[in-house]
């Protein structure tokens, strides 16, 4: 009987992994991109509205704190999503 509890709760926690992988991937990943947009050179602009375009290689170095705060984030972030996206697209005529 015990292997049964142990496969049981195996297969549980590969569901809620699972689960959770799909809803990390399908978050925003804001501080992904932006640091990637950042290390690339994409065009941009400053505060006083000028646009910069020059690369920044080191900022590749920032991406596993970029995806760790992403992941951090995103128990906070789902919730407004899911809400902006349902409410959100009715919109009145």
């Amino acid at each position: 009987m015990a292997w049964y509890r142990l496969r049981r709760r195996t297969v549980k926690r590969t569901i809620w992994f699972c689960l959770f992988l799909a809803l990390l991937l399908g978050g925003s990943g804001c501080c992904t991109m932006k640091t990637l947009d950042a290390a690339r050179g994409k065009p941009y602009s400053d505060e006083s509205g000028t646009k910069v375009e020059e690369s920044q290689p080191g900022y590749y170095a920032l991406l596993p704190l970029a995806m760790v705060g992403d992941a951090a984030t995103l128990p906070i972030q789902a919730p407004i999503y899911i809400f902006i996206f349902f409410v959100g697209q009715s919109v009145p005529n």
